[in-house]
Formats: C-alpha cells, structure tokens, sequence
C-alpha cells in the first residue's frame, strides 16, 4: 500500500476517526469527527464533507496520482485558487514533510482568516478544535532536529 495514506474507523466513542499515516515508522495523526457534527446536513452532506476531506488530503500527499483526475472537475474547482483554510492544510503538510515548526505562526494566521472570511463551515472546525495537537506534534518535530 502507498504511503502516505489515510485510515477510517469507527471507535465507540460517537466519532469517526481518520488517521493520517504519514510512515510505516511514525505514529499515526488521529482526527476525530463527531458523527452527530458529520451527518448535521445528512447523509450526503455527510459523504461529501468526509470525501473531499479525505481527497484533499490524499491530493497534496499523492499529486501525481491525482493530476488527471478521474472525473470532470467543476469549472469553479479548476478556476479557483486555494483559499487560507486549503493554504494552511498545504503549509501543514509542508511542515510535517520537512520535520519543522517554521510555518507554525503562517498556519495560525491562515485559519484565524479563514474563520474571520467564513472560510471555515462547521464541517471543518475539527481542525481548529484540533489545531493544539496539531501545532505540538510540529514542535516536536522542531526539537528532533
């Protein structure tokens, strides 16, 4: 199987839980979803906002494999340049690529942004809720090198 790549399961505790492997020797990053969050505008709001979640995210670590993608994109995908909220998932994988906190403060500016120019639906508040996990695994990262 390719790495990076992305866990779903469904622990017991009312959530979905994606877990983003980065390595067969680093620890997974887990991001709960809240199920009643998740299906808050229905079953396809709810297989949209996990799909593109998890498309996004397989893009940016698998961009080849995504550069024609098997279906027509949208002329509003194709034309639109990444928001601050897609601009700070970019500069946080960047981080956890390069093992560095440098782009930490760029991330934070990125989502307060995005969150003041209602960037941020309540779909993807589990970043924000999530960030303080987020920006010490990055710090981490900063002191191993």
């Amino acid at each position: 199987m390719a790495m990076p790549k992305i866990e779903v399961s469904l622990p017991h505790n009312g959530s979905l839980l994606l877990s983003l492997c980065r390595r067969d020797d680093s620890p997974a990053l887990d991001v709960a979803l809240p199920l009643a969050e998740l299906y808050s505008q229905g079953a396809d709001g709810a297989a949209r906002q996990l799909g593109k979640k998890i498309l996004q995210t397989l893009a940016i670590w698998h961009g080849t494999a995504f550069a024609t993608p098997p279906f027509p994109a949208t002329p509003a995908d194709d034309q639109r340049p990444p928001g601050n909220f897609e601009a700070a998932l970019i500069l946080f994988d960047l981080s956890l690529q390069q093992q560095t906190a440098q782009h930490v403060a760029a991330i934070e500016a990125l989502l307060r942004q995005a969150q003041a120019d209602g960037q941020m639906a309540e779909r993807e508040d589990f970043l924000l809720a999530t960030w303080p996990a987020l920006r010490a695994r990055l710090d981490t990262c900063s002191t191993l090198t």
